[in-house]
Parts: C-alpha cells; structure tokens; sequence
C-alpha cells in the first residue's frame, strides 16, 4: 500500500512539473525535495561557493562521475563484499552484452558487475 501510494504522489509531482515552467528554479526547488542521503552526498562532494557559506555551493564538472556514482552504488562500507558467484544474472540469455552485467544477489537486491567487482545498486526506479 505505502509503495502505491509514494507511486501516485510521484506521478502527481511528474504531471505538475511538466505541467510548470521547468526554467521557474524556485517551483522546481519547492516541488524537489532532496531527501537527507543525497544531501549528505552533496555535501561531501559539492565544493563552498565561500567560506562564510552565504553562497550555495557548487559540482565542479570533474565531480560528476562521483556525485552520480555515489547516488546509484550503495556505499562501498555499507554494501556486503559478495562473491561474482553468487550473483545469478538477471538475463543470462540476453542478446547485448551490457545486459549480462545486472545480476541479483542472494539478498535480493540488484548488482552491477563491473572489472572492479561487483556493486549494489540503491534501488531500481521508473524513467
């Protein structure tokens, strides 16, 4: 029940912002909640607009990579080191390559195997 109901309220919030004048940055601020996690990790890779913190801070584009990398991986302290055995593949059949890359664990969650080793994936949205 508390999963369709978030689903509906996305929905809505997806139809208004469509609805809206994406370039109106303050309806966009006051629609777009960032929850905390993502706070945390802008936070930690964001840098000062000054020292005295009255300007917001800004992502130097070489940043990127690792705003979004933090946003989609688990924390690699707080993910299980897991084996690439142990990973059954979500397409084991599949006609692209890049689609043997997603497997489930034995936790259920998803996993991206990489050269580095395997991560674990947030959670799994609709675009």
């Amino acid at each position: 029940e508390e999963a369709t109901k978030s689903a509906q309220e996305a929905g809505e919030l997806a139809k208004e912002l469509q609805a809206g004048d994406i370039l109106n940055i303050r309806m966009v601020k006051d629609k777009c909640r960032w929850p905390q996690d993502v706070k945390d990790i802008w936070k930690g890779i964001a840098v000062p607009g000054d020292p005295g913190g009255v300007s917001p801070s800004f992502l130097p584009s070489d940043s990127l990579p690792d705003f979004l990398e933090a946003l989609v991986y688990v924390p690699p302290s707080e993910e299980l080191t897991i084996e690439a055995s142990k990973l059954v593949p979500l397409a084991p059949f599949a006609d692209a390559m890049e689609d043997l890359a997603w497997h489930r664990g034995p936790d259920r969650a998803i996993w991206h195997v990489r050269p580095s080793g395997p991560r674990k994936l947030r959670g799994l949205w609709l675009e």
